[in-house]
């Protein structure tokens, strides 16, 4: 971090973006060129017609070519196409956002994910903090639940980060895990950004969905090819871009990766690695790489702290079940 903030903007790994400059920015330019927008409106069905697709909500019924469905993590269209009946729901995590300011973050430009015990919990309490691009000196925090802010501002280790805190505003949300869609088309409708991907495709991943999808359906309508034949460069760049571009498994390890191991595994395993990490925001790298600066000490592990050996073999991508059944078992007990 230290080496990277000496560099500058030659340093940074990553943005953070003020969403709601992003989307007037868009819509600005959209409503330029003569788009027709309709806000407020829930879809309640959706269908394949003759001509194309038919569109219902709110007592209004929009037709078209083509329909695309930029609707995010949690899709009403998808469920209404039925393309989740062919993924596997792996987890759907609560929990709160809070905007803070007066924070005294020693690395005030990362994004990071410390991880704290309570005493007699089961499992840890893991929070994120980034900076926010919303406000000068705020921060975007997010916990599981009330009871765990509490805990990690007034009683952890990280509480003197949080001494001078004031909660700005405050966000709720339900983060899913779905397994992604292989094929986001069905019946004329392309599923683009979130809705179909097994995380956030975050800002930038969304923006390059939109953009491909769109001028996919602009060439179909060019050549007449109203079809699945007619948007192929779309469906072709989403599945080497995100299905084939790495298992999705390896990013899903990411979340579950600090609950299954206890407080002292984990100071234990950590003192082991005496050098900085490959610097990366990969969520794809997170855990190899941290197997991979483990594993020239596999043997004294398993000598000096045998369950911790175990653990680091149970994180591997065919193990997922497995890990979500113990993290579960632990959470109710």
């Amino acid at each position: 971090y230290e080496e990277n903030m000496k560099k500058g903007d030659g340093g940074r790994l990553s943005f953070v973006y003020d969403k709601a400059v992003i989307i007037d920015g868009l819509v600005k330019k959209a409503v330029t060129n003569r788009v027709e927008l309709f806000n407020g409106i829930n879809v309640h069905a959706i269908e394949k017609t003759t001509a194309g697709v038919r569109v219902s909500g709110n007592g209004e019924t929009f037709e078209a070519p083509f329909v695309i469905a930029a609707d995010g993590q949690d899709s009403r269209i998808a469920n209404l196409m039925g393309f989740n009946k062919e993924r596997q729901l792996y987890v759907a995590l609560p929990g709160i956002s809070y905007y803070c300011k007066g924070l005294d973050i020693p690395q005030s430009e990362a994004a990071i994910t410390p991880i704290c015990f309570k005493p007699n919990a089961s499992l840890p309490t893991v929070f994120w903090s980034i900076p926010s691009p919303y406000a000068e000196d705020e921060y975007w925090v997010a916990v599981r639940s009330e009871d765990d802010f509490n805990f990690v501002t007034q009683e952890s280790v990280f509480a003197p980060w949080f001494s001078r805190h004031r909660i700005t505003r405050t966000r709720s949300y339900i983060y899913s895990l779905w397994s992604p869609v292989l094929e986001p088309f069905k019946d004329n409708v392309l599923l683009v950004g979130d809705a179909p991907w097994f995380a956030e495709a975050e800002i930038t991943g969304a923006i390059m969905c939109g953009w491909k999808a769109a001028h996919s359906v602009t060439c179909a309508l060019r050549d007449n090819k109203l079809n699945r034949e007619g948007i192929l460069n779309y469906l072709d760049w989403w599945k080497k871009s995100f299905p084939e571009h790495d298992d999705f498994r390896n990013m899903f390890l990411f979340f579950p990766f600090p609950m299954i191991f206890s407080e002292e595994e984990l100071i234990y395993l950590y003192n082991l690695i005496t050098g900085p990490l490959r610097t990366t925001i990969n969520p794809f790298l997170t855990v190899p790489l941290f197997k991979e600066a483990l594993a020239p000490s596999m043997r004294r592990i398993e000598r000096e702290m045998p369950t911790a050996k175990e653990k680091i073999s149970l994180l591997d991508v065919n193990n997922i079940d497995s890990i979500l059944r113990e993290i579960k078992r632990r959470r109710q007990n």
